[in-house]
């Protein structure tokens, strides 16, 4: 299912969000303007679950403890900017050591300016991820364990037409391996291109992309368009709203028939002003097959932060999720409700204490099932760079179904 997400997170993750921690302090500064920084990190988390696989009957506690490790660095210059990060993370359950993990996530990316107006950039990343995953699906909340390696390269040009105008050309390239026989290998090829204009007003921004991929796998493949247009306007300093529509087409090869047409609606609203910051992005999903099948799904996210004190955060992170799901095989209303609530206390210039609570709740009306999951966690973050301040950072880079810091 499309996702229409702001500028600032299209090809990054999904969501939800937790509170995080950023800083950074250069290191230095060389000629030609160039801007260095380095940060070792380590975060220790503590949580209990009070449904660990989301079951709706028998509901199996457990203790889960994180480490992970973690290196960061930047160079920022006039013409060449570079980013680079190396995650290693254990999870250690206290009863169920089948679940045990190991993941990896290193991501690095870079961009240089060829000329005035054109630059040249790639993002690159892997991906290990043996955890126990909660996604929302056609149907609800499914809990699998994916066991897979991922590969993803992004090429991108930006050219500058004029002083309001971008063009941004990208491809993506993408490889999966699954330890699970019961899912195939997969490459995935695709691109989009997309066009920024800036109105005379300086406070709206249009936006328009379109693009295609296709997903390879044994013995068939999946192949999409899609096409989105945007709308973004600064009513002060403070304050910005987006409206979007989105269009997507889905097809297997193999079967023509198997084909689906999806249409998205979003609305954002930023605020980012001290003491308060919050984001809500809604959304609505239309899905429909020559088959029968229909999807209509109606999503609310808001994230909010308060900053009551210089050493201090307090976040709430939450979604509502409704689905009225015919498909073939069944017919599925759910209703899911997801929140985190939380505070980020800074110990010092190297610590930060982070203690959160979530709460899980899934309705399937037709079927009158309710499943519900508790979830507390106490982590620490160490990092060698002094902390400068603490932020929230809304939907961006963030494994759902974690509490990172």
């Amino acid at each position: 299912m499309a996702t229409l997400r702001n500028r600032s997170s299209t090809t990054k993750g999904r969501w939800l969000a937790a509170a995080l921690v950023a800083g950074s302090l250069l290191n230095g500064r060389a000629e030609a303007e160039t801007e260095k920084s380095f940060n070792a990190i380590l975060s220790v988390r503590e949580s209990y679950q009070s449904n660990v696989l989301f079951t709706v009957e028998d509901p199996q506690e457990d203790f889960l403890t994180v480490i992970g490790p973690r290196i960061e660095g930047s160079l920022t210059g006039d013409r060449v900017n570079g980013d680079a990060s190396f995650t290693v993370e254990r999870e250690v359950f206290a009863d169920n050591g089948d679940l045990d993990a190991t993941n990896q996530l290193h991501s690095i990316s870079g961009s240089i300016q060829l000329a005035p107006a054109v630059s040249l950039g790639a993002d690159a990343s892997f991906n290990e991820d043996h955890s126990i995953q909660r996604e929302l699906t056609e149907t609800g909340v499914a809990v699998d364990r994916r066991r897979r390696r991922t590969w993803n390269v992004e090429p991108f040009l930006t050219l500058q037409l004029g002083e309001r105008t971008t063009l941004t050309p990208s491809g993506t390239f993408s490889w999966a391996e699954y330890k699970d026989p019961r899912l195939s290998d997969y490459h995935a090829q695709g691109g989009v291109l997309r066009i920024e204009h800036e109105l005379l007003d300086g406070k709206t921004t249009f936006s328009a992309e379109i693009g295609g991929a296709s997903w390879n796998f044994e013995p068939e493949a999946l192949v999409s368009a899609q096409s989105r247009i945007s709308l973004e306007r600064a009513f002060s300093d403070t304050f910005t709203a987006e409206v979007a529509v989105g269009y997507r087409y889905l097809r297997r090869d193999t079967s023509p028939s198997e084909e689906k047409h999806n249409v998205e609606a979003a609305l954002r609203l930023f605020r980012d002003a001290e003491p308060l910051f919050w984001e809500l992005f809604a959304t609505r999903d239309m899905v429909t097959s020559p088959v029968g099948a229909a999807v209509n799904q109606n999503r609310l996210h808001l994230t909010a932060g308060y900053h009551p004190l210089e050493p201090l955060v307090l976040f709430l992170l939450g979604r509502v999720v409704d689905s009225d799901s015919r498909l073939p095989e069944e017919v599925v209303d759910s209703t899911v409700l997801d929140g985190t609530a939380g505070a980020a206390w800074l110990l010092g210039q190297h610590f930060v204490l982070q203690i959160s609570y979530r709460y899980t709740h899934l309705f399937q009306h037709i079927r009158d099932n309710e499943t519900r999951t508790h979830e507390v966690t106490l982590a620490l973050r160490l990092q060698t760079a002094p902390i400068e301040e603490l932020v929230a950072i809304p939907f961006e880079g963030v494994r759902y179904g974690t509490q990172d810091l």
